[in-house]
């Protein structure tokens, strides 16, 4: 049985793709607030996962292991995001996310989404690994 199976890989690599989508559409509002650096920031993420998504659909063995390393530590993401909607969202981030066109709470809300699906497919490949016959 292999541990990194189709189903868990689909779900990685769509979760990357989704990645490369937000990390646009923040480019996209980067450039269009004329806000230049921030846009390289997001090119530079959608670049990376675009890549990443491509090499763990071949699956390169490094960067599964990568990425399930990050993967699981979407856990400290959920609570920091938990965190910020409890408790109130950083000025500066509140700020940077308003010059943005964002509305800063849904926004934290999406970023605790998509964490929370990462370490969703985290527990799926440790259940897979620890049930496995030995």
């Amino acid at each position: 049985m292999s541990v990194f199976h189709r189903p868990l890989k689909i779900g990685v690599v769509l979760l990357m793709v989704a990645g490369v989508a937000l990390a646009l559409i923040g480019a996209t509002a980067a450039f269009s607030h004329l806000q230049e650096s921030d846009a390289v920031a997001f090119i530079a993420v959608a670049v990376v996962l675009a890549a990443a998504a491509v090499l763990v659909a071949r699956e390169v063995r490094w960067v599964v292991a990568v990425c399930f390393v990050v993967l699981a530590g979407q856990l400290a993401a959920i609570i920091g995001t938990i965190w910020e909607l409890t408790h109130g969202i950083a000025e500066f981030k509140e700020k940077q996310l308003q010059a943005l066109g964002f509305d800063p709470t849904t926004s934290v809300a999406i970023n605790l989404a998509y964490s929370s699906i990462g370490f969703a497919l985290f527990c799926w490949l440790a259940l897979r690994w620890w049930f496995q016959p030995r």
